[in-house]
């Protein structure tokens, strides 16, 4: 499994934004991030300052959480999560914004909420936003948010120093599948070329392809790590991406897929593993062996990528429309 991590500075007032801070917490912790900063009481002290500075310099991107108030102003009249916004735009860090859109919004007077207003117009123009009315919408927003993030922007993250060592021996193996990805690849060609390569190769061949998972199971309020793993035909899981990749999508988009399919067909399996288990949560493909499983989609001419889109070649959806026609 990748064991890549992410720091996101979180930036906001102490104002009425505390159970909204831990909900971003968690929804951070859920998705491989590491939160920092500090929240900015009124008044903020220097030395905190200079913390959540160094954090913002140092994190791989930024999180604005804004709630009813414009919040703590500076010693020159201007908010500490503005200034914190100004200093992460300095830094060329990304930055996404979390939006409050309720109603009853409660302001501590009339400029604060003018400031409130004009920061979050500005917002919404200059960062990526997402709106939230509620504790539960924030959740869910906080879930696409670290995804748009990663297929956004190049994030350098770090990896935990117990697997440094894993992630350097695993490179060799790397280049060495890419040297196997790029001979079936000219092979494939060759084959197309011949006008061999036909919707009947493809349905006809048997190889499986091994897909690594790991999941939470519950059992009497413990959290148990599981590893399993499934083999599935490459049909199989082409048919599983065919909709989705048929109008472009990114690659988390299609992970989510395989990831649904797992946590619904692979649940009956983790609870024989584990005895009594009352809840299955968080099932998750292992990362690299996804990413194998592209090439080897790739390589037999079934999708192709431009930037960070993927979609069907012409041949994929030749055999996807082949497909959906029999089910009808």
């Amino acid at each position: 499994m990748s064991q890549k991590r992410y720091t996101v500075a979180v930036c906001s007032t102490t104002l009425n934004l505390e159970k909204q801070r831990n909900i971003v917490y968690e929804a951070l912790a859920a998705n491989n991030c590491i939160a920092t900063s500090f929240p900015f009481p009124n008044p903020t002290d220097p030395y905190l300052w200079k913390l959540c500075l160094r954090a913002i310099a140092e994190c791989d991107f930024c999180v604005i959480l804004i709630g009813d108030h414009y919040g703590a102003l500076n010693q020159s009249g201007v908010g500490y999560v503005h200034q914190a916004l100004s200093q992460a735009s300095a830094f060329k860090k990304p930055i996404h914004s979390l939006i409050y859109s309720g109603m009853g919004r409660s302001s501590l007077n009339a400029d604060d909420q003018n400031r409130l207003q004009l920061f979050t117009q500005g917002l919404t123009k200059t960062t990526l936003h997402s709106f939230w009315r509620d504790d539960e919408q924030l959740r869910d927003v906080c879930e696409g948010m670290v995804e748009s993030m990663l297929d956004k922007y190049d994030l350098k993250g770090w990896l935990p120093a117990n697997q440094v060592n894993t992630a350097q021996a695993q490179t060799k193996q790397d280049t060495d599948l890419k040297k196997q990805v790029e001979l079936l690849t000219a092979a494939l060609k060759k084959e197309r070329e011949k006008n061999l390569h036909s919707s009947a190769d493809f349905e006809q061949q048997s190889q499986l392809f091994e897909m690594p998972y790991q999941c939470n199971a519950f059992r009497g309020g413990t959290l148990i790590k599981v590893e399993e793993s499934c083999q599935l035909g490459l049909k199989t899981y082409f048919d599983m991406f065919a909709s989705s990749l048929s109008l472009g999508c990114t690659s988390s988009k299609i992970r989510n897929a395989l990831n649904a399919f797992l946590q619904k067909n692979e649940i009956e399996k983790v609870k024989s593993k584990v005895k009594k288990a009352h809840a299955i949560t968080q099932m998750q493909a292992d990362e690299d062996h996804f990413e194998k499983l592209l090439l080897a989609l790739r390589a037999y001419g079934l999708i192709k990528v431009e930037g960070k889109v993927w979609t069907l070649t012409s041949f994929g959806e030749h055999l996807a429309l082949k497909t959906a026609l029999k089910w009808r």
